[in-house]
């Protein structure tokens, strides 16, 4: 350490990261989502991982004795998916003349707390950058972001782009698709049976993921396939606002008080919209079948710290390794609106 005022803020920085951690993942929708339904699992390691899912369905033989006829499978339909863990970076620096000049005895004249308000700067850069990529993954390319993502939702959520090892656009991989629909306008009603097309699209998409079109389960859960069904809906503004027309004068408000006009009800789901969403999306999701894994047992972990003699700080590089996937694609859907 370079002197006493370094040493105090390495303490400072390694008490506060905990809170920063747990900051990450509670101030963006899905981030949130995901933390609040226990999807996020901790003290994982390795460079990766693999899962597997059920192909199809098993095939049912016998054989007939004394006894009667015993019923056995005779396959294993099972494929193994593999992933990868991605590695986030994010530096913080600490002029310790700044630092020093803003520590007055006098709490008057203290501008701000200097080491909080730029671990809240990382704190907000971070949440920003993973909520970014937990949308939109690998198919979109952010200006000036180097990170490699983790898997997003437009990644999971699909029914023709490779994903984990199987081409879901061909006829082989159709058992790991997911349910995506489109409707063209979310107002209109071109049927002309008194309800729009959103809403119909929205119960289409619906029942395809509550049944699944299922092969069945990958893992053992306690949830019936029959019953399975999303337990949230994340969109955009744009969409959240076409759905909230669609039900005047009746709005179904969740038990979210606090917050009532962020959060609506769908059917058995809650109806949320999310700054970071991209326009026109609306993804229905199942916590049994999310999982964001992460390395460690703090979201953030100090990889690099060291003193700089020019100008004099303190650097700290924080970082974190993380995947986020979907055993079973087939329970989530997406709903593409091309105009509300």
């Amino acid at each position: 350490m370079a002197d006493i005022g370094s040493f105090f803020t390495s303490t400072v920085v390694r008490r506060l990261i905990p809170k920063v951690s747990d900051l990450i993942l509670t101030r963006n929708e899905l981030l949130k989502y995901l933390k609040k339904s226990k999807c996020i699992h901790f003290g994982k390691g390795g460079d990766g991982f693999d899962y597997r899912v059920r192909s199809t369905r098993s095939t049912i033989g016998g054989s007939t004795s004394d006894w009667g006829t015993r019923t056995f499978a005779t396959t294993q339909p099972w494929v193994k998916l593999t992933g990868a863990y991605c590695q986030y970076t994010w530096n913080l620096a600490v002029s310790l003349l700044q630092m020093h000049r803003n520590q007055n005895a006098d709490d008057t004249s203290k501008m701000f707390n200097m080491v909080a308000e730029q671990l809240n700067e990382l704190r907000q850069s971070a949440t920003y950058q993973l909520a970014q990529h937990a949308y939109t993954g690998k198919t979109v390319t952010y200006a000036g972001d180097k990170s490699t993502p983790i898997d997003g939702l437009d990644d999971i959520i699909s029914a023709t782009n490779t994903y984990g090892g199987v081409d879901r656009s061909v006829a082989a991989g159709a058992y790991l698709r997911a349910q995506v629909n489109t409707v063209a306008k979310f107002t209109a009603d071109t049927d002309g049976i008194g309800v729009n097309d959103g809403l119909q699209s929205m119960d289409l998409t619906w029942m395809s993921c509550s049944k699944g079109k299922q092969v069945g389960d990958s893992i053992p859960t306690d949830v019936a396939v029959e019953k399975d069904a999303p337990d949230s809906i994340l969109c955009d503004a744009a969409s959240f606002r076409a759905y909230k027309w669609s039900l005047m004068p009746q709005y179904r408000y969740t038990a979210d008080a606090a917050n009532p006009e962020k959060e609506l009800a769908y059917a058995t789901a809650s109806i949320t919209w999310d700054e970071v969403c991209a326009a026109y999306k609306m993804y229905f999701l199942n916590r049994n079948h999310l999982s964001l894994d992460i390395i460690g047992q703090e979201l953030l972990k100090i990889l690099v710290e060291r003193d700089e003699p020019n100008p004099v700080c303190h650097i700290w590089v924080l970082g974190t390794q993380a995947q986020f996937y979907s055993r079973e694609p087939r329970y989530l859907g997406l709903l593409n609106i091309t105009a509300p």
